[in-house]
């Protein structure tokens, strides 16, 4: 999920706009169609409904009419996918997991060009994970991990399970992913993210 929310505030329609109008955006692109419609969720903070008309002016929005809108085209990859009464006819809505196609393989050109389009921190990041002399990762495994969208989905009940349980018997695993995190950022000088 954390991924989702950087690659989506990392798009260039939300530079520079307030942290409501952020927040307005991932309720928005959580909650817009495959097709990019949407109606606005009644638990959107007020102080992220009134950032709605900037949303349109900074072009995130395509269409907004009332409590219906559409996302600009360029946000396609980030929706959350739900079905909405304004897609066309032919549009069933899916059964089962959402499942990423498998990433093509991402050209030197085009990872440049996302370089020079994605917002500085993602960009700052991808170049620490493509530098990196520990992790010596291929460029197209690097761009393609950057430069497509992968779904998460939940994970089986005995995974879960497992992991509750893991939980139970290890009560300061916070703190252990906090140093675990702050140990290999400071060898590695990239992620991972403590989530």
């Amino acid at each position: 999920m954390s991924g989702w929310t950087t690659r989506t505030l990392a798009a260039p329609l939300l530079t520079g706009t307030p942290p409501a109008a952020q927040l307005a955006a991932l309720f928005l692109a959580a909650h817009a169609s495959a097709h990019l419609n949407g109606t606005v969720p009644d638990d959107l903070p007020r102080a992220c409904r009134d950032r709605l008309p900037g949303l349109v002016t900074s072009g995130f929005l395509a269409h907004l009419d009332g409590d219906r809108y559409r996302l600009d085209s360029s946000m396609r990859n980030m929706v959350g996918r739900l079905p909405h009464r304004a897609d066309p006819d032919d549009f069933r809505p899916r059964k089962g997991p959402w499942k990423a196609p498998r990433p093509g393989r991402t050209t030197k050109a085009e990872w440049a060009q996302w370089k020079q389009e994605a917002h500085p921190t993602v960009r700052q990041n991808g170049e620490a994970v493509e530098r990196c002399t520990l992790c010596r990762l291929p460029r197209a495994q690097v761009a393609a991990a950057f430069t497509t969208t992968r779904y998460t989905g939940k994970a089986p009940r005995h995974v879960r399970d497992a992991y509750d349980a893991w939980k139970e018997r290890n009560p300061g695993h916070g703190l252990q992913a906090a140093q675990v995190t702050a140990v290999f950022r400071t060898r590695h000088g990239h992620g991972p993210s403590y989530g």
